[in-house]
């Protein structure tokens, strides 16, 4: 996958030493100087402002970028003290995509594990969720997986419909430990989210793992978007399958 293009983001704080004076500025018939003997009386404010700058829109591969900001100047009604940098000016990078991914089934196209759907629209369950989290993961070298299962009610004994299926993701800390993740029900439960980002809850059955999946033995069809349902092919074509599931505590 492409990683998410980025937008060049340049902030400069008080920027005196972006600015010179031309030279017809040195003019004083060019300077709109109001004469001390005409200026009606007036008050006093003193205060301080902080004046920030932001770019945006820097075309990707840009080799040069110049920038230019209005500085306040002394004049015969104001006086300008302690001018200066507040900060060192930055330039930063922001995703245009993937800034927000939200729960959501209301709308066509969710449910493909599709990083692109998930980046377009925003929006998807849990299979889009953790195509996108598998798909940043890879585009930073990071190893990730995807498992598909089953998913139980959290509360043992809870009377309430079981859900199709579930899926979550892993990611590898070289040289350590593979660390579970679960995208999704940590954005559909905000108080669990620190939770679900290095653990996985015992209400779950992998049922496989990965995606793009070829079968032993091989079966003449593509390879399979994930694997949940059960797979039958008909004279080397697939036809329609389905499945039902319950549970029962046993403790």
């Amino acid at each position: 996958m492409n990683r998410s293009k980025t937008a060049a983001i340049l902030t400069c704080l008080s920027v005196t030493s972006l600015v010179s004076v031309a030279a017809a500025d040195k003019d004083s018939s060019n300077e709109q100087i109001i004469a001390p003997e005409y200026l009606e009386p007036a008050g006093v404010r003193i205060f301080a402002i902080e004046y920030v700058g932001k770019v945006s829109g820097v075309p990707d591969g840009a080799k040069r970028l110049r920038v230019w900001m209005p500085v306040p100047q002394n004049s015969t009604v104001q006086r300008i003290r302690a001018l200066a940098f507040s900060q060192t000016p930055r330039l930063n990078t922001e995703p245009k995509y993937c800034n927000k991914m939200t729960y959501d089934k209301n709308h066509v196209g969710w449910g493909l594990g599709s990083t692109r759907h998930a980046c377009d629209v925003g929006k998807g369950n849990c299979t889009d969720f953790h195509a996108l989290f598998n798909s940043l993961c890879r585009a930073e070298g990071i190893a990730s997986g995807f498992e598909m299962g089953l998913y139980l009610p959290y509360e043992k004994g809870k009377d309430e419909p079981l859900g199709g299926y579930h899926c979550w993701a892993f990611f590898r800390v070289p040289g350590k430990t593979w660390v579970p993740v679960d995208c999704s029900e940590g954005d559909r439960i905000a108080e669990r989210r620190e939770y679900f980002f290095g653990a996985h809850t015992p209400n779950r059955v992998t049922l496989s793992t990965g995606r793009d999946l070829v079968l032993e033995p091989r079966q003449s069809g593509e390879p399979l978007n994930y694997f949940l349902n059960p797979y039958a092919e008909a004279d080397g074509k697939p036809v329609k399958t389905e499945k039902s599931w319950s549970y029962r505590d046993l403790d």
